[in-house]
C-alpha cells in the first residue's frame, strides 16, 4: 500500500512504500524525519464491499483510507474506527452520531456521507473522497491568501454552514483550515463533522467531560461548554478562519489553553489590518465584529453575515480593479513612453539624412 503525506516542517509531498510502514523516513527536500503510520488495514483489504487502496491520514479515534466502493466503482474515504481496548461505548455512539448527523445532509460545500456499519471488529463509515488540499495545508505554503479569493471561499463556507443550521439545526463545532477541503477544480468543502451537534436531538453524546473543537478557533461559550450553543459558535469559528487566512495566523494565541481562552474572553487581539495595512477597513472591522467574545456582538444571522461578506467583496474586488489599473498604467509608462520616445528619435534621423 502507497503512503502519501506531508512533511510537517517543509509541506513537501512524500511517498513510501508499505514495507516502510510503521518505520520512519527522511524528507527528500528538507531532511527532516518523517515518523510512517502503522495502518489497521493494508492494500486490498476488503471491508463490506470497499477495497482499501491507500493510507489517507489518522484523528483521534479513527484512521481515513481512500477506498474502491466495488458496487458502485467509485473511489470513497472510508473512515474506519480503530480497534483498541481504550475505546469506550461513548466513543463508538460518537462515531455512529457522526454518521447519522451527515446523511442528512445534501449540499455541494459539505462533504457527503453514502454509508455506514460495522465489520471485521471495527465500524466504518464511507464518504465522498476529495482530491485536493486542506486549507491548512494551502496556508502553509502560501502563508496567506488575497482578500477577494478569502472572502469568496468564506461566503461558500457560509452557504454549507446556513444550510446546516437552518435546515437540521446542525452545528459543526470544529470549524477550522484543517477542516476545509478545496478540491482541484477550486470547489470548498466543508469535513470532519465528528463533534457535530443536532441541537434538535439530545446532546448527552456530546456534552461529555472532556472539550471538544479547537482552542485557538473555538468560541467563547464552546469554551465554557454552555448547552445552549447555536450557529454564532460557528460564525465565530468562520471568524478565527477568515483571520488566518488574510494574516497567516490565528487571532488569538498563548503558550497553553488557559492563556488563549484569556485572550479570548478580553478581546485581546491584534487587529487584522494591523497586521496587513493593505486589508480594508470593511473586512478588519468585519472580522473583529465575527470573533467578539460576546455572541451578541457577532452577525445576527447568517444572511446577515452574508449581506456583509458580500460588502467587503464588493469593496476588496473595487480596490483591486484600481490596484491592477495602477499597474497597468505603470507598465504603459514604462513600455510604451520609451517606445514612442525611440520612434521619435528614428524619424529625427531620417529627417536629418
Amino acid at each position: 500500500m502507497l503512503i502519501k503525506l506531508r512533511c510537517s516542517k517543509c509541506m513537501r509531498k512524500v511517498s513510501a512504500e508499505d514495507d516502510l510502514l510503521g518505520k520512519k523516513v527522511l524528507c527528500p527536500a528538507c531532511d527532516s524525519v518523517i515518523p510512517l503510520p502503522s495502518p489497521q488495514f493494508g492494500f486490498g483489504k476488503q471491508i463490506k464491499g470497499y477495497a482499501i487502496e491507500q493510507w489517507l491520514g489518522a484523528g483521534n479515534c479513527g484512521e481515513v483510507y481512500l477506498a474502491k466502493q466495488i458496487a458502485m466503482n467509485r473511489h470513497v474515504a472510508l473512515k474506519v474506527m480503530k480497534a483498541s481496548e481504550d475505546l469506550i461505548e461513548e466513543d463508538k455512539k460518537r462515531f455512529l452520531q457522526e454518521a447519522q448527523i451527515l446523511a442528512q445532509l445534501n449540499h455541494p460545500n459539505i462533504v457527503p456521507v453514502y454509508d455506514a456499519g460495522s465489520a471485521d471488529d471495527c465500524h466504518y463509515m464511507a464518504m465522498g473522497y476529495v482530491n485536493g488540499q486542506t486549507l491548512e495545508e494551502v496556508l502553509k505554503e502560501t502563508q496567506s491568501l488575497k482578500e477577494v479569493d478569502a472572502l469568496k471561499l468564506t461566503l461558500k463556507l457560509v452557504h454549507g454552514l446556513r444550510y446546516a443550521w437552518d435546515e437540521f439545526g446542525i452545528l459543526h463545532r470544529d470549524i477550522k483550515p484543517a477542516n476545509i477541503m478545496i478540491d482541484q477544480n477550486h470547489d470548498v468543502k466543508i469535513m470532519d463533522m465528528g463533534i457535530a451537534k443536532n441541537t434538535h436531538q439530545d446532546a448527552h453524546i456530546t456534552q461529555t467531560s472532556h472539550l471538544v473543537g479547537t482552542p485557538y478557533f473555538m468560541s467563547t461559550e464552546q469554551a465554557q461548554a454552555q448547552s445552549d450553543l447555536d450557529f454564532r459558535t460557528d460564525l465565530y469559528s468562520l471568524g478565527c478562519t477568515l483571520y488566518n487566512m488574510l494574516v497567516g495566523n490565528v487571532p488569538f494565541e498563548g503558550s497553553n489553553i488557559m492563556e488563549i481562552m484569556e485572550h479570548k474572553f478580553a478581546d485581546q487581539v491584534v487587529s487584522p489590518k494591523e497586521q496587513r495595512p493593505y486589508l480594508s477597513k470593511s473586512i478588519d472591522k468585519l472580522i473583529l465584529e465575527m470573533i467578539a467574545s460576546k455572541r451578541d456582538k457577532r452577525p445576527k444571522s447568517y444572511d446577515d453575515l452574508e449581506t456583509k461578506l458580500l460588502k467587503c467583496l464588493r469593496v476588496a474586488e473595487k480596490r483591486k480593479q484600481i490596484s491592477d489599473g495602477n499597474k497597468q498604467g505603470k507598465l504603459i509608462k514604462m513600455v510604451v513612453i520609451p517606445l514612442v520616445i525611440l520612434i521619435f528619435l528614428l524619424l529625427i534621423l531620417l529627417i536629418v539624412k
